[in-house]
C-alpha cells in the first residue's frame, strides 16, 4: 500500500531534547534540519588457526558504537539553542519521531557531546550548525504521557 503525503513528511514532527546532567533541557528545533542516529557493531576477530589455515577469519560484532548528529539552518542570530550545548557535556539526548503528542513514542539515551557546535556561515548564503552526541548506553524507548 502506498504511503500518504503526510506519512512520507514524518520528519518534519520531529523534536530532539537535550538534557545536560547540569543545566536546563534544549530543544533543538530547527528549520530545514537534518537528523541522523547510527550505529555500527565494533568487529571482534573470533578466528582460530584453522580459520587461518582455511584463509577465513571469523568476527563477532561487539558493543556497538552509537553517534546521533543534528544540524541544521541558523534561525536566531541572537541567542541560538545549539549554543547552550558545550563539547564534552554529558546528559541524555531524547528524540520524538512522532513530536510530543501524549502516547507517541520516543527513544534516548545516554549521551556525551562529542562535536560542536560547528557553524558555517558562507558569505552569500544561510548560516548552518550541527552537533554530534557519541551514546554512552543502549537506546531505550519511552512513551509520551
Amino acid at each position: 500500500m502506498p504511503a500518504t503525503p503526510n506519512e512520507k513528511l514524518l520528519g518534519r514532527k520531529l523534536i530532539v531534547i537535550w538534557t545536560p546532567d547540569i543545566g536546563d533541557p534544549v530543544t533543538l528545533t530547527v528549520y530545514s534540519r537534518n537528523f541522523s542516529f547510527k550505529q555500527s557493531p565494533k568487529e571482534i576477530d573470533v578466528s582460530t588457526r584453522a580459520d587461518l589455515a582455511a584463509n577465513t577469519e571469523d568476527i563477532a560484532a561487539g558493543v556497538p558504537s552509537r553517534e546521533l548528529t543534528i544540524g541544521g539552518l541558523d534561525s536566531d542570530e541572537d541567542t541560538p539553542d545549539y549554543d547552550l550545548i558545550d563539547i564534552g557535556e554529558t546528559g541524555t539526548i531524547a528524540w520524538y519521531r512522532r513530536g510530543l503528542a501524549p502516547g507517541a513514542s520516543y527513544k534516548y539515551m545516554t549521551a556525551r557531546v562529542t562535536g560542536g557546535p560547528d557553524l558555517d556561515s558562507p558569505y552569500d548564503n544561510a548560516n548552518t550548525w550541527s552537533l554530534t552526541f557519541k551514546g554512552t548506553s543502549a537506546p531505550a524507548v519511552g512513551t509520551v504521557s
